[in-house]
C-alpha cells in the first residue's frame, strides 16, 4: 500500500532523472527541497558554512556504514576511515575533466548517483 508521500516522491525522482543538465537538476532539486521545507530557495541555498556540518556528517555516517570493520572501538579507527574518504574525494577531484561538457556529464552522474542511493534506501519507487 502506498503512503501519502510516495507518489509525489516517485514523480520527483522521475523528473530529476529526466533532466540532462546539472545546473537545471540542481535548480529543480533545490525548488523541491524548499517546497518541502515551506520556505524559499534563497533562504536555504547555498547552505551557510554553519549548516554544512549536517550533510558532511551524513556522508561520513554512510561511509562508516559501508566501510567500517566492526566493532568500531577507537578514534583512530574512525579517523582512518575518514582519511580513506578524503583520499577518495581527492582522487575524484584530481580526475575531474577540464572540458566543460565532459565535466557537466560527470557532475550529472554524481547527482544521479544521489537519486540511486535514494531509491536503494527505499525512499522512492
Amino acid at each position: 500500500m502506498e503512503e501519502a508521500g510516495e507518489p509525489k516522491t516517485s514523480e520527483r525522482l522521475k523528473l530529476l532523472a529526466s533532466i540532462n543538465d546539472p545546473n537545471e537538476y540542481i535548480k529543480a532539486h533545490r525548488a523541491m527541497t524548499a517546497e518541502d521545507a515551506e520556505t524559499s530557495e534563497e533562504e536555504l541555498f547555498p547552505f551557510p558554512k554553519s549548516a554544512q556540518k549536517i550533510p558532511i556528517e551524513g556522508y561520513i555516517g554512510t561511509w562508516l556504514d559501508i566501510c567500517a570493520v566492526l566493532p568500531i572501538t577507537s578514534k583512530e579507527q574512525v579517523s582512518g576511515l575518514i582519511e580513506e574518504l578524503i583520499a577518495g574525494l581527492r582522487e575524484v577531484q584530481n580526475n575531474l575533466p577540464a572540458d566543460v561538457d565532459t565535466l557537466k556529464g560527470e557532475v550529472l552522474r554524481f547527482l544521479r548517483r544521489g537519486i540511486d542511493a535514494y531509491r536503494i534506501n527505499g525512499l522512492g519507487n
